[in-house]
């Protein structure tokens, strides 16, 4: 079965609808519903470590590190960036954005 492509695209803390996003994403991950998680563009900022939203305490959600750091546990691995990051919250490689990779997708969702 193929894999639902989920691009989050916006970087927090603006982009709060992202979270709600990865909870559900770790809803449909929970009943095996196969998902790949891309982290591009500006959304890339919620896996850099050296941003106070990620850690406990610094917003409202108090960090959202646990829940990235949860991400592997639900079959969410690898995590995709479109762009290297210096201190990532959890393990991520880099997309392949080969001339094909649209295809390797049931569907494409870009948040």
């Amino acid at each position: 079965m193929k894999s639902n492509l989920i691009i989050l695209t916006q970087a927090p803390p603006g982009g709060l609808a992202q979270l709600e996003t990865l909870q559900a994403l770790l809803t449909l991950a929970s009943f095996d519903m196969p998902v790949t998680l891309l982290f591009a563009g500006h959304g890339s900022r919620w896996l850099d470590g050296r941003l106070p939203w990620t850690h406990l305490g610094q917003t409202p959600w108090n960090g959202i590190a646990p829940l990235l750091t949860s991400l592997p546990l639900y079959d969410l691995n690898p995590i995709y960036v479109d762009q290297a990051i210096v201190e990532p919250v959890i393990a991520c490689q880099l997309f392949d954005f080969d001339n094909d990779w649209r295809s390797q997708y049931a569907k494409i969702l870009v948040w």
